[in-house]
């Protein structure tokens, strides 16, 4: 399981035997000899600022090898979308929310990472704020034009710097304290309020530990992957120790 800043490493879900935990997925990561066939990939977090980000190709060459490749949450919900007709599998409604076009950007799941190697996320994810915003308008916090108004007005800061002190900031310049405070007593209450991230990574996790993903109706033809870019990628990343030799 490829995760970062949508879940901690403490979660006791990830405790399960024959769980692996890897950091956010990054170009090259599919590559790792070992991942074997039979074996469920279960992608949430990935790098795409810091590092170049997983690409289509790896995730097609490695269901080529009959791994279940499972997509949620964060970058894996958008390449699930992506590649469902090759067979990725998807879960949860970030990923519902892609596949349907409801979103499409990049940046509705992106968040800014901690670099010490704990991967706390430090900024608030679009597809978070909306829903929070959704829920204020369940709870006649606001309306929905009120509603519109502000996440317009959150997703125009860049998303390394939506800390919550943005978001507070951005709430008093469009006169939504009550909203403001209504979401900081959410958030004492209970810390994971509005985490749809958090949410969707869970039931992928759920899924994956219980035995529970499917194999999918399609698998991708050699021909969709194997390019000259994925045989330089190849040679570059899949690695192995022969003789106490790196080859």
């Amino acid at each position: 399981m490829f995760i970062g800043p949508t879940l901690p490493r403490s979660e006791p879900r990830l405790a399960a035997p024959d769980v692996r935990v890897w950091p956010p997925a990054r170009h090259g990561d599919l590559f790792d000899s070992a991942i074997r066939g039979g074996d469920t990939v279960v992608v949430i977090d990935g790098a795409y600022h810091q590092a170049p980000a997983l690409r289509h190709k790896e995730i097609l060459a490695v269901m080529g090898r009959e791994v279940r490749v499972v997509g949620a949450a964060s970058i894996g919900a958008l390449r699930a979308a992506e590649l469902a007709p090759y067979g990725m599998l998807g879960v949860g409604r970030i990923y519902s929310a892609y596949a349907s076009g409801e979103i499409d950007g990049d940046d509705e799941v992106a968040v800014g990472q901690a670099p010490d190697g704990e991967w706390d996320a430090l900024t608030w994810p679009v597809v978070n704020l909306r829903h929070v915003l959704q829920l204020a308008r369940s709870a006649a916090v606001l309306d929905g034009e009120r509603a519109a108004r502000l996440l317009a007005a959150l997703r125009a800061v860049y998303y390394p710097q939506r800390t919550t002190a943005a978001v507070r900031s951005v709430c008093r310049r469009q006169g939504e304290t009550e909203f403001a405070r209504w979401l900081a007593e959410q958030r004492e209450q209970d810390r994971h309020f509005g985490d749809l991230k958090r949410a969707d990574a869970l039931a992928a996790v759920r899924m994956a530990v219980g035995g529970q993903a499917p194999q999918p109706d399609t698998q991708p033809a050699p021909v969709v992957w194997e390019t000259t870019y994925f045989r330089r990628w190849s040679n570059a990343f899949a690695r192995t120790c022969v003789d106490g030799l790196d080859v």
